[in-house]
């Protein structure tokens, strides 16, 4: 097999200073709002650590224990991961785009299209799953030119290591992996996935993925009852057009213009035709996620590539244009500021909402629940202390002869994880819920609950009493549903607390 020079270039100064930005804008404002939901419950998966959660792995809620360990409460220092993968991936991207043959402005635009694009912006703003999933991709992808233009023993270890590390940071990576592996297997590179190199790294990653498939089978594969679930009563119904209009602005109009460009360069650059293969990635993902009805986001992580690819192709049209050059990144940068405010906490909250009616933009919709102006990413930032302090306030209300007796029910994991972080332990018990992994975590045998949420007519099914006690306060930003929700004392259960616990569980 011939491979071509190893190419040792250095990251350039400028995409360096780009990566800088980026983790200091993401520095500057991510204390501004408050926890996001799935935060809130990573911290709370990350104090019971697992080799598995019914609704994810357990890269993430790891991270989330260490960072709220040494955060101490500082929402702007627990979300620092999520801000240098972020910075980090703008450098593995200007990386990427140097080892595919790109010169320093190509290198720069693709690391340009990474900082504005707003699915970035709101990964690196939030400590999630999301924030991890393209920094590994990238990843990857910049270990397979390494491995086609010098393998080495060193490569394939740490290739294997980020593929394990990849799949138990987020189950979909798999679907990454399957079309690269077919498109390098019909490539003319198809005879790299019988080096020893490779075999190495597939034993890798399959001795760091393994203790988390046993747990999925030892637990009768929990998120795909999950999936299956949230596709039929969770998720909007697809429509193709929606996806694919959804890529043009979670993207950002002019990065999807470049990917579109980096598609076709791939198949038409003379360069980059030697790495066709990762356009034929694309193409089968692109449609595996349309077959499997995916929201528009979930083909993020492997945008870098064609960001790369197209910047390299839009650098050979203007080759001798430093005038248009200037051009495209201006624009690209003035674009890219006037969205900036939807995707991170940069302005305060009632101004935020002015600006996006200025604008004319309404979020985009994945899931069927009520929204508000704001998007879900924002929204769901606010209105857990107010949950907290109303369930805290009902519960301090009770007769103390019944406190010892009474469980904290909450109907959904935010809930529950809110009142979990937030709660004064002195005052308050842990909470139990049905829903997703707090399920598993059990419930406490006790006859009474201080419902939190959830609807009248669902605990009546199981408890003879239902009395609303309380209500939240409202919070105009938080979703509509987590604001003014009702507080139930529930009593005298229809049937033994362990055969309702398994009657309620709500894997969603």
């Amino acid at each position: 097999m011939k491979y071509k020079l190893y190419n040792s270039k250095l990251i350039p100064g400028e995409i360096l200073a780009l990566s800088a930005f980026a983790l200091l804008l993401h520095v500057m404002t991510s204390g501004n709002y408050g926890y996001f939901r799935d935060e809130l419950y990573f911290i709370s998966c990350g104090k019971r650590l697992a080799w598995g959660y019914v609704d994810q792995p357990p890269f993430v809620p790891f991270v989330a224990a260490i960072s709220n360990f040494l955060s101490n409460g500082s929402l702007l220092l627990f979300r620092v991961p999520a801000s240098m993968a972020h910075a980090v991936l703008i450098l593995l991207t200007g990386y990427l785009a140097m080892l595919l043959g790109a010169n320093r402005s190509s290198a720069l635009m693709a690391g340009v299209a990474v900082l504005i694009s707003p699915l970035f912006l709101v990964n690196g703003s939030l400590l999630t799953m999301n924030a991890f999933e393209p920094l590994f991709w990238t990843t990857i992808s910049i270990l397979i030119v390494l491995l086609i233009q010098r393998p080495s023993l060193i490569i394939s270890i740490t290739l294997g290591v980020i593929t394990g590390l990849a799949i138990i940071n987020k189950h979909s990576t798999v679907f990454f992996i399957l079309p690269l592996v077919f498109s390098l297997a019909i490539s003319k590179y198809r005879l790299l996935l019988k080096l020893k190199w490779i075999l190495i790294a597939i034993c890798i990653s399959s001795v760091i993925v393994m203790p988390h498939l046993y747990w999925q089978i030892d637990n009768n594969f929990p998120m795909l009852e999950l999936l299956k679930n949230g596709q039929a009563n969770k998720n909007v119904e697809f429509d193709f057009l929606k996806f694919v209009s959804g890529q043009v602005l979670e993207n950002h109009p002019l990065n999807f213009l470049i990917s579109l460009i980096g598609l076709f360069a791939f198949f038409l650059d003379r360069p980059l035709k030697e790495y066709r293969f990762f356009g034929l990635v694309f193409i089968l993902f692109f449609f595996l996620m349309v077959f499997l009805k995916a929201k528009p986001y979930y083909l993020a992580p492997i945008y870098p590539l064609l960001f790369v690819a197209g910047s390299i192709s839009f650098n050979h049209l203007f080759e001798n244009n430093m005038f248009g050059k200037i051009s495209i990144f201006t624009l690209m940068l003035i674009s890219g500021s006037i969205l900036l405010p939807l995707t991170i906490p940069i302005l305060p909250i009632d101004k935020l909402i002015s600006y996006q009616k200025f604008l004319g933009i309404e979020p985009q919709r994945t899931e069927e629940k009520q929204y508000n102006l704001l998007p879900q990413h924002i929204s769901d930032q606010f209105g857990w202390e107010e949950i907290v302090l109303a369930a805290s306030t009902a519960f301090s209300n009770l007769p103390e002869q019944d406190k010892k007796n009474t469980a904290i029910f909450a109907s959904n994991y935010g809930e529950a994880s809110a009142i979990d972080l937030f709660r004064d332990k002195e005052l308050l018990p842990a909470p139990i819920s049905s829903h997703n992994n707090y399920f598993l975590w059990g419930h406490k045998n006790k006859l009474q609950w201080l419902a939190v949420g959830g609807k009248e007519t669902f605990y009546r099914k199981y408890f003879e009493s239902v009395r609303m006690i309380a209500k939240s306060a409202k919070n105009k930003y938080a979703m509509p549903y987590q604001s003014e929700i009702s507080i139930y004392l529930v009593k005298y259960p229809k049937a033994p607390i362990p055969v309702i616990w398994q009657k309620i569980k709500n894997y969603n």
